[in-house]
């Protein structure tokens, strides 16, 4: 993308014609997200091994708890183990 500017204006009164002369200047995009560089830094950091691990651990964990709820609930309101 770019930003396109006036350089030099000239008019000619007697012909009635313009000469506009642009040059394009380059836009500087606002940065979003990490760089390669930025994203082994991180990789390679010592706490986001241990964090990944306890957010895999924590799903697990959720998910069984959700399975096990689900089945009580249907245990229970069958009237199985009532």
């Amino acid at each position: 993308d770019f930003r396109i500017m006036t350089t030099e204006l000239e008019y000619n009164e007697e012909s009635g014609v313009a000469h506009v002369e642009f040059d394009q200047i380059p836009l500087n995009k606002p940065k979003f997200g990490l760089t390669q560089d930025e994203l082994d830094k991180m990789m390679k950091s010592s706490f986001w091994k241990p964090c990944r691990a306890f957010c895999v651990v924590l799903y697990w964990a959720i998910l069984a708890a959700l399975i096990t709820g689900s089945v009580l609930i249907i245990l229970f309101g069958e009237g199985v183990l009532a």
